[in-house]
């Protein structure tokens, strides 16, 4: 998909895990020293949150990257042509995918957001209630629409597998029909030739 830029995606895949690794390096730097966060000007819970967001980016990137190749491919994909024969399970779970995919990753940047907005309205008083109830209720909301998607992709996957029994029933059916034809077609010609 990104043959120009491979290396560049290959290189952040093998530095991934050491911006997912921070959140425990500061465990274990307040078990070594209890006092570090108070020699930095800053909070506890001001570093943690911050490593939580760059791992947060860091995975949203990764999964916007796969995204953004699986759709790309999928838009390759033919579905016409018996050559290039494509299982329609696949492209439903890739479709529905995709879909939920992209609701988990608008889940993500909402987190930011409350986070952020958590240190931008530390001294107004209830204005953070009122930001974080409102980006909590679209948080739920779209989980329960993960949920959905989900359940609907469980769904086209039955009917599609109902589907696919139909036809093979109807080909099964078809050649038990032309087979039966053929066995007394070759009975009719035998018994003909006997009388000969």
């Amino acid at each position: 998909m990104f043959r120009d830029s491979f290396e560049w995606i290959k290189l952040a895949w093998l530095a991934a895990p050491f911006p997912l690794m921070i959140p425990a390096v500061l465990a274990i730097c307040k078990v070594i020293n209890k006092n570090m966060f108070n020699r930095t000007g800053f909070s506890e819970f001001f570093w943690y949150q911050c490593s939580q967001i760059l791992c947060v980016l860091v995975l949203a990137s990764f999964d916007a990257l796969f995204v953004t190749c699986f759709s790309r491919y999928l838009s390759r994909t033919c579905t016409t042509d018996d050559a290039c024969e494509i299982d329609p399970k696949f492209l439903i779970i890739s479709r529905y995918g995709i879909v939920a995919n992209g609701m988990c990753l608008t889940m993500m940047v909402l987190w930011i957001a409350s986070i952020i907005q958590y240190f931008v309205d530390i001294g107004r008083g209830n204005t953070f209630l009122v930001h974080f109830t409102i980006i909590a209720a679209i948080y739920g909301v779209l989980m329960v629409g993960v949920y959905i998607v989900l359940f609907g992709m469980k769904v086209a996957l039955h009917y599609q597998q109902i589907e696919e029994v139909r036809t093979l029933t109807r080909r099964l059916s078809g050649q038990l029909v032309g087979s039966s034809g053929t066995i007394a077609n070759t009975s009719n010609s035998k018994s003909r030739s006997k009388e000969v």
